[in-house]
């Protein structure tokens, strides 16, 4: 029972800095890119010089993105240039 408590606490001890770089370099800005889709923030407006509130607005972004124009011109670039590299 001693030994293998020790081998956790010694696994545990070697797995921390994957789990450390995996939270800081993926799980962090991940899940801070997820909030930020849904709210009204902005860089030029939200920072340490104004003090704007950030509002939730849902999915008004993603509307505002499928219904913009250049949206699907850039994305039919994006989807051309892609399948003409490998070509």
């Amino acid at each position: 029972m001693k030994r293998s408590r020790n081998d956790l606490w010694a696994a545990c001890a070697f797995l921390a800095p994957n789990f450390l770089g995996f939270a800081t370099f993926l799980a962090f800005p991940l899940l801070f890119s997820i909030i930020v889709a849904f709210t009204n923030w902005d860089l030029a407006l939200h920072n340490r010089y104004r003090d704007e509130p950030v509002q939730w607005v849902g999915v008004r972004n993603f509307i505002e993105l499928l219904t913009h124009r250049d949206f699907w011109k850039y994305t039919g670039n994006t989807l051309y240039l892609m399948l003409g590299i490998p070509i």
